[in-house]
């Protein structure tokens, strides 16, 4: 595989998905399973419809790693440009020997991907359900000097903590060095953006990073990128070079501000909490005083526990999951929950953080609540009163557990998944659903969950096109890529620190069909070739479908509610008996509660 090749389609463990908010996207769709190992495999064609992802990427995944002994069960998420495919393994299957057979399956699958795309894999190092969470805070320092002092000067050292699996980033600014390329300089020279990308490639590796690596501005605007009128061509002579931002995947609330950076300490699985909370705490007490500028602190908040870790001498906690409106502000949220005495902090996540956790996407939000120890009010009661107010925000659900014990049945979200090959035949269905449950007495919040999006350019490549014009598929997608986010083609370096080299060719009030059509890419005989006449491209006023998500080889679609003011178990007796009277289901079209099988 080509070094360009290996660039444009890389794996990664739970990467954000590309895309606009999401209103009302699903929280959880089943419990997962602690004890399952996990792989994921992850791949990217810039620009192509979530559908034509599925087509072309999910679905042949799916088709080759089924029936590799060890296989539980397989879920995915398809988007634009991008697709995810987690894979549940037995505990009792080697992982190394299962992983030997999916790269087998796959390579000998690879005349079924399109245009040479080749997906990796990759193991998620096994994770407990507990996570402790901080705030890094100051008066003086900017959210991007925050963001990048939580990454180099506190992550990597709570990583290095016995106990802790990894420690992962929501807020701030996450800095990178841009080099920004003129389309009209790089068609005056003749010059591709592959030819930029090889550049960088050349440079000597950092380490064991992938990349090519530089160190200065300078050193890279007089890298050389090829020849004009016989004259090397230094980079700077087509493109600018500066430091930017990458576009923000996370957000994070605490104490009414909207733009905290929160870290977020997984622990692995099977160690014990109450051991590894005071390895970390001392941990970050070492940091604050020997590594952080003056005027910055961390808070930790009570970390959030499951239920197991109770009786490690933490304040009792929330934990709460929702989704929301996109017109219900996090400061409205914040606002409803500390209504509650008992509540003496909370911090709200939004957004996509690092991790495995795909089904989170734009829109899903998750609140952490510290609780007043000396309360003498039950955690349960609290808990309910929190809910009430949360029930007066329109279209908020939300999912409540503790670190104190069980909570009653309804303040749980409750889900039902409507699986089928079909998307106009689930969306019927789960329309029916909805109207057959309305007037079942104490459902509340109830709707179809949906993925909404903004308009988006599609492209398509013409695989005749490509071939007939000797043009490479990867350059193609590298074009759009680089015009429509960026294009990661190396690492930048200050000090100890590693920051991202991102290729974006186009400023970011650009970027449409239009413009992207006048890209060029290489062709067989030398010359330059407009990305127009290889790829059809046009912005979608009103998309039907942003995210299609699937388990074990079917799609589906959710419908989700709460419950409120009722016993659970007398509601879901008279919610099953109306959607068994009410909803009728085509052939092929199957629907499950969360707690049953599929």
């Amino acid at each position: 595989m080509s070094r360009l090749l290996r660039n444009l389609v890389i794996v990664g463990v739970g990467v954000a998905m590309l895309g606009g908010a999401a209103a009302g996207a699903l929280l959880l769709l089943h419990r997962k399973r602690p004890d399952l190992q996990r792989v994921l495999i992850e791949t990217r064609a810039p620009g192509s419809s979530p559908e034509a992802m599925e087509a072309t990427a999910t679905v042949p995944v799916e088709r080759a790693l089924t029936g590799i002994p060890g296989l539980v069960d397989m879920e995915s998420l398809s988007a634009q440009g991008r697709t995810l495919v987690r894979v549940g393994v037995s505990p009792d299957t080697p992982l190394p020997i299962f992983l030997e057979a999916a790269r087998t399956r796959l390579t000998d699958a690879h005349d079924a991907f399109p245009l040479g795309l080749s997906p990796p894999l990759s193991s998620i190092p096994p994770r407990s359900d507990a996570s402790l969470h901080y705030t890094v805070d100051s008066k003086v320092e900017d959210v991007s000097s925050l963001r990048t002092l939580n990454d180099w000067d506190v992550r990597q050292v709570i990583e290095r903590v016995p106990g802790v699996a990894g420690v992962a980033t929501c807020g701030g600014l996450v800095k990178r060095l841009e080099i920004l390329p003129g389309p009209a300089r790089m068609n005056a020279h003749g010059v591709p953006l592959s030819a930029i990308v090889d550049a960088i490639g050349a440079l000597p590796p950092a380490g064991l990073a992938m990349h090519g690596e530089v160190t200065s501005l300078e050193q890279v605007g007089y890298l050389q990128i090829g020849m004009s009128d016989g004259v090397p061509l230094p980079l700077r002579e087509v493109a600018r070079v500066a430091i930017g931002y990458a576009p923000r995947t996370c957000t994070a609330l605490r104490d009414g501000k909207e733009d905290v950076v929160e870290g977020i300490i997984d622990l692995q699985l099977g160690e014990d909490p109450s051991r590894v909370i005071p390895r970390v705490a001392e941990t970050l007490a070492e940091v604050v005083a020997n590594k952080l500028p003056r005027g910055v602190q961390i808070r930790p908040l009570d970390f959030a526990l499951p239920p197991s870790a109770a009786g490690v001498g933490r304040t009792p906690s929330l934990r709460l999951r929702l989704s929301s409106p996109a017109e219900v502000s996090l400061p409205a949220i914040a606002e409803a929950v500390r209504r509650t005495a008992e509540v003496t902090d909370v911090l709200i996540l939004k957004g996509e953080v690092p991790g495995d956790g795909m089904w989170h996407v734009a829109g899903d939000l998750e609140a952490l609540i510290a609780l007043d120890p000396r309360s003498k009010r039950p955690i349960p009661a609290v808990a309910l009163e929190i809910a009430d107010g949360l029930a007066k925000l329109p279209g908020v659900r939300y999912d409540l557990s503790t670190t104190a014990g069980e909570l009653p049945a309804e303040l749980h979200a409750r889900v039902l998944r409507i699986s089928g090959a079909d998307l106009e035949q689930l969306r019927a269905a789960a329309e029916q659903t909805v109207s057959a449950l309305g007037d079942v007495r104490g459902a509340s919040a109830l709707g179809v969950v949906r993925d909404d999006d903004e308009p988006r350019l599609e492209v398509k490549l013409d695989s005749k096109r490509l071939a007939m014009l000797g043009v490479s598929p990867q350059d193609a997608y590298l074009a759009v890529e680089a015009a429509t986010g960026g294009h990661v083609a190396g690492s930048y370096r200050e000090g100890e620190k590693r920051f991202d080299l991102v290729i974006r060719s186009l400023p970011p009030e650009e970027g449409g069909a239009k413009d992207l059509g006048w890209l060029t890419v290489r062709a067989k005989d030398g010359g330059l070739v407009p990305l127009s006449q290889v790829a059809s491209m046009e912005m979608t006023a009103s998309p039907t479908v942003s995210r299609i998500r699937r388990r074990n080889g079917a799609r589906f679609l959710a419908v989700a509610l709460d419950v409120r003011g009722r016993d659970m178990k007398d509601f879901l007796a008279e919610a099953r008996q109306r959607v068994a009277e009410k909803v009728k289901l085509p052939v092929g079209v199957s629907l499950a509660w969360e707690d049953e099988a599929p």
